[in-house]
């Protein structure tokens, strides 16, 4: 007689019928009988394997790799990092403003884009130094340059410095105090390391103010010894500097031509300095400065409308200029082939709009020009294709002084929207967008500051190239619930993301590493059902979310036959794990399944030969024909006071989870920062458990902060403390 056989009623835990003869607590039974019985189960895995291999893919997950703060040891003193790059080897160097009590300095520290760690770090005691701009050589060699008050003379001098890669030993420093500075000074390094400052500083010894003149040098890669200097004395001051690739230096920014202010543009010779053109334009001054790839300048900025110019490489002759609305460029870039890309902002005659123009390599002819929304961008970027990337901060329609993040992507060739994001926080208040870049992928990633309703929050977010879907986003609000502003970005390799600014008034650096495309998946209503595995194997942790939807449910054949994993760590957002799901992975020896999981399908451990321990964080959920069927090593753990437990489950016999310790579950909704900070204590039923708090590892005062009685073996903690202590450590103990 044909064994019955129901595909959609396959499972005893989820109501599946059984042949009488068959026995649903039966251990074990040949394979071949295995597939005789369920042999239209096995045309059916046919068509869902199917469908596994056309699920939709994994854009990429998200994780907080890591954050490090600094903060000077003066109570209440501020910290605020300002510019932020990434070396080749991936790791992070960021640089800002401490306070000491009595003056500020600038701080450059080097972190680990591994884990965190800090590699080295610098400070410079000025008096009053505070640095403006950060480049990194190709032998990743750190260059620091900006502003430092003058002890003999209490002006301000240029200061710049250049640290070693390895351990950010000061290679060489110098110093140009010949007035007090004016404007941020802006550094460039050339093909071989040397490197070369601009800006503007004071004519008056009096005062800042007056006329200015602006200085230019260059300094040698190995000793920082002065190889060459300009000044121009006729009202110039630097606004941005760049190298050509023969090593020439351009250098942007205004000339008073002794009635008003307008454009300037000068080019130097690499080896001497020497002024090779020099180009003056309307009213007005360079914001943004850009070479091409045969060396030609483009240049743009503001006066009563944009302005934008490009200028031959060996004479400076003006190959074309260009004028648009009334506003003003804020961000330049060039694509691949020299077209140029300007945007910043342009009145419509009651408001400012979001304005992003194009133009010709060749002539400046307008290729395209996009309007709006109200507000301001701030930032561009192009990516391989040439495709266009803006963002800043446009009005919200609740009132002109409600803003959000508005990001919008163009098309290369004609300008078409291909999408538009705009991110409202969760006070409906001011969020505004402050940094923009382009991975390899074209993917754009943006970052900035959010209100959150009681302060302000690092958000960055990720867009999908082609469709600008929200890949991820994350928020940052600091220790002690501060204002916390984002102020610069870095891309590194494997998705990684680095945002640093100021949070509570110390440095905060936070990097987010991308969980690469490993899982296939289906999305509905909102949340993930995983239906494949393409990545390494090993040790596994399950994302908990995937483009910002939970990850609920471990679907039919997700991990079938994947003979590459060991262990794997289910999150708490999963409440089912569906058939076969781990069937055949016979190097699999240990899973921890959290007390969110309600159901386990039939076979979903089947011939899981290696497993030995199944830990359950939560109360025994419902469990189909042969979840470990051939798991025949396999004991199931359960923790002190759950419930549904008997001498067996699964047909594998159970065993309490007796810890010799207590344990903090750090996977489930209970445990950060919410109302305060907080987590679940688990051990065994009606125990007490001391919890004790230091505010360091290195010199450690443990002092209790609470006692728990472990009802039912579990108790939930939350610091009463919490507010007084940004950071601290905490350790569980016996009475």
């Amino acid at each position: 007689m044909r064994p019955k056989c129901h595909l959609t009623n396959f499972a005893p835990g989820r109501g599946a019928s059984f042949d009488e003869a068959d026995s649903p607590t039966r251990r074990a039974r040949p394979l071949s009988q295995l597939r005789t019985r369920h042999a239209c189960l096995w045309t059916g895995l046919v068509a869902l394997a199917a469908m596994a291999l056309v699920a939709q893919p994994v854009r990429a997950a998200v994780t907080e790799a890591w954050v490090q703060r600094y903060s000077n040891v003066v109570t209440n003193s501020r910290d605020e990092a300002v510019k932020a790059a990434c070396d080749a080897a991936g790791d992070i160097i960021v640089t800002g403003t401490t306070e000491d009590g009595i003056n500020t300095d600038m701080m450059t520290v080097k972190y680990s884009g591994a884990n965190g760690s800090v590699l080295w770090q610098k400070r410079y005691n000025g008096p009053n130094a505070i640095p403006t701009a950060l480049a990194v050589d190709s032998s990743g060699n750190v260059v620091v340059t900006g502003y430092s008050g003058n002890r003999t003379n209490n002006y301000h001098d240029y200061y710049t410095a250049k640290y070693a890669a390895a351990d950010g030993a000061l290679l060489w420093e110098q110093r140009y105090n010949r007035y007090s500075y004016k404007g941020d000074p802006a550094v460039a390094v050339d093909g071989s390391g040397n490197v070369v400052v601009t800006g503007g500083t004071g004519q008056s010894l009096d005062c800042d103010c007056g006329p200015v003149e602006s200085y230019t040098a260059k300094y040698a890669a190995a000793d920082g010894a002065l190889l060459w200097e300009r000044r121009d004395i006729f009202g110039v001051s630097h606004a941005a500097v760049a190298v050509d690739a023969s090593g020439n230096v351009v250098v942007i920014g205004s000339s008073n031509n002794g009635t008003n202010w307008g454009y300037y543009t000068a080019k130097y010779a690499a080896a001497n300095g020497a002024l090779l053109w020099e180009k003056r334009g309307p009213g007005g001054g360079g914001a943004a400065l850009a070479v091409d790839g045969s060396g030609n300048v483009v240049v743009t900025g503001s006066h009563d409308d944009y302005y934008t110019a490009k200028y031959a490489a060996a004479d400076g002759a003006l190959l074309w200029e260009k004028r648009g609305p009334g506003g003003g460029g804020a961000a330049l870039a060039a694509d691949g082939s020299g077209n140029v890309v300007v945007t910043g902002f342009s009145w419509n005659g009651s408001t400012y709009d979001y304005y992003t123009v194009k133009y010709a390599a060749a002539d400046g002819a307008l290729l395209w020009e996009k309007r709006g929304p109200g507000g301001f961008a701030y930032a561009v970027a192009v990516d391989s294709s040439g495709n266009v990337a803006v963002t800043g901060t446009s009005y919200n329609g609740a009132t002109d002084h409600d803003f959000d993040y508005y990001t919008a992507k163009y098309a290369a060739a004609d300008g078409a929207l291909l999408w538009e994001r705009r991110y409202n926080g969760p006070a409906n208040s001011n969020d505004w967008a402050s940094a923009v870049a382009v991975d390899g992928s074209g993917n754009v990633v943006v970052t900035g500051t959010s209100y959150n309703g009681t302060n302000a929050d690092y958000y960055t977010a990720k867009y999908a190239a082609a469709d600008g879907a929200l890949l991820w986003e994350k928020r940052y609000n600091g220790p002690g619930n501060g204002d916390d502003a984002a102020s610069s970005l870095a891309l590194g390799p494997n998705g990684m993301v680095a945002v640093t600014g100021s949070s509570s008034g110390d440095y905060a650096t936070v990097v987010y590493r991308e969980v690469q495309a490993q899982f296939n998946y289906t999305t509905e209503n909102g949340t993930i059902t995983l239906t494949g595995y393409t990545g390494p194997g090993g040790a596994v942790a399950i994302p908990d979310t995937i483009n910002g939807m939970p990850v609920t449910r471990i679907g039919d054949l997700a991990f079938y036959n994947y003979t590459r994993l060991t262990s794997v760590t289910i999150p708490n957002s999963v409440t089912n794990i569906g058939d076969y799901a781990f069937a055949g992975c016979t190097n699999l020896t240990s899973v921890t399944i959290p007390n969110s999981v309600t159901s386990i399908a039939g076979l979903a451990f089947w011939n899981c030969s290696s497993l030995t321990e199944v830990y359950f964080q939560g109360n025994a959920p419902s469990v189909g024909y042969g979840a470990f069927l051939d798991a025949d090593n396999a004991t199931v753990y359960h923790l002190p006071g759950t419930t549904g437990w008997g001498t067996t489950f699964g047909d594998r016999p159970t065993a309490l989870w007796v810890l010799s310790y207590p344990l903090i579950l750090n996977n489930g909704p209970s445990f950060g920062v919410q109302a305060g900070f907080s987590f679940v204590i688990s051990w065994a039923t009606n125990i007490s458990v001391v919890v004790e708090a230091s505010t360091s590892l290195a010199n450690p005062a443990w002092v209790p902060v609470g006692t728990n009685i472990l009802t039912d073996g579990a108790s939930y903690f939350s610091d009463p403390q919490w507010t007084n202590h940004p950071a601290r450590f905490y350790r569980l103990r016996s009475p």
